[in-house]
């Protein structure tokens, strides 16, 4: 029999989920603001070109703006990626909201369950440090690794929210509950490394990605169909990896859906098959198209999709694994002292 929740438990579950949508849309503006070259729309941190609201043209940008920042001229000024950057940072703080009222909600788990807590209070922490790594961006005119980093802290975010929300949801759920019969215990092991592996291809991707930055302002933005070919070895990898990923994936899926899992963990392996499918399409379509930026900050978002994905599959794997365990503990000591009675 479930147990009913408190409103605040309630509140809780939807604000996370909700944070882990906002940096999932984070992730796609943020490659919009890649892909458009905004990244340094606005030049400075917090502020844009010294004002609170961005300028819309040059006329309304202060005088000693460039006094103080005499590596910035009036011909660099860009209202389109001006904005970009601006909104960009304006979606950064609302998941700033949302992960202070997350963290905030989590103490009603104080009693119940410590860990929600812990979590709920280490991803606000990790998105300031994230907040505080976007200046540094700025800061170092988007400097090679940078980008990187910021990136595989968001997938960290990720990952403490999936995490969180999934203990706080745990709670709801029988007491009872255990391994199902004819679920393969190697499903978690298998499942730990493809998600590290989707991990990995993530992070080398982004490095891809500041490479065609690279040789694009090398060429003066011009050439783009010779682009690719003048790509170092990040790219020969992430064309590697995607294969083996996509192999453990499918074979991962398989098993899962062979298995007598629950509907939730069958829908995020749906959701994997979706991704991964749209992620090699556009992947092929960015090799062939000669990269077109419409579809780069698209294939950043379902990789991000498919990482949340995988990994919302594997701690509910996890999870389930733990109670067997304790059950699988809890009978053998039971039997033991049976046998000692006897």
């Amino acid at each position: 029999m479930t147990k009913r929740s408190a409103p605040i438990e309630v509140w809780y579950r939807r604000i996370g989920k909700a944070s882990v949508g906002a940096v999932l849309f984070l992730i796609l503006v943020g490659g919009i603001v890649r892909s458009t070259g905004s990244g340094m729309g606005c030049p400075d941190w917090p502020k844009c070109f010294g004002l609170l609201v961005p300028p819309t043209e040059v006329s309304e940008i202060p005088a000693d703006f460039f006094l103080a920042h005499p590596e910035y001229s009036t011909q660099e000024f860009n209202v389109f990626q001006t904005w970009t950057e601006y909104i960009n940072r304006l979606i950064g703080a609302l998941i700033g909201l949302f992960s202070f009222a997350t963290a905030a909600l989590s103490f009603g788990f104080f009693r119940k369950d410590k860990r929600v807590v812990f979590l709920s209070v280490a991803a606000l922490l990790m998105v300031g440090f994230e907040g505080w790594l976007g200046k540094l961006v700025v800061d170092k005119n988007l400097e090679g690794g940078m980008v990187t980093l910021h990136m595989l802290v968001a997938m960290v975010i990720v990952a403490t929210l999936i995490t969180a929300v999934y203990f706080a949801a745990s709670h709801e759920k029988s007491e009872a509950a255990q391994r199902p019969v004819g679920m393969p215990a190697h499903l978690s092991w298998l499942g730990i490394g493809v998600v590290l592996l989707t991990l990995v291809q993530i992070l080398i991707g982004t490095q891809v990605r500041e490479e065609v930055d690279v040789v694009a302002a090398s060429m003066g933005m011009v050439g783009r169909d010779t682009w690719i070919d003048q790509l170092g070895t990040s790219y020969s990898i992430h064309k590697v990896i995607w294969m083996v990923v996509a192999g453990g994936l499918v074979v991962w899926a398989r098993n899962l859906l062979k298995s007598p899992v629950s509907r939730q963990v069958k829908f995020f392996v749906y959701v994997i098959l979706g991704s991964l499918f749209a992620e090699i399409l556009f992947g092929m379509l960015l090799s062939y198209l000669n990269l077109p930026p419409v579809l780069q900050p698209l294939h950043l978002l379902l990789a991000a999709v498919l990482f949340a994905a995988e990994f919302a599959v594997l701690i509910n794997l996890l999870g389930v694994e733990r109670v067997f365990r304790r059950r699988s503990r809890k009978n053998k000591i039971e039997k033991g002292l049976l046998l000692l009675i006897k």
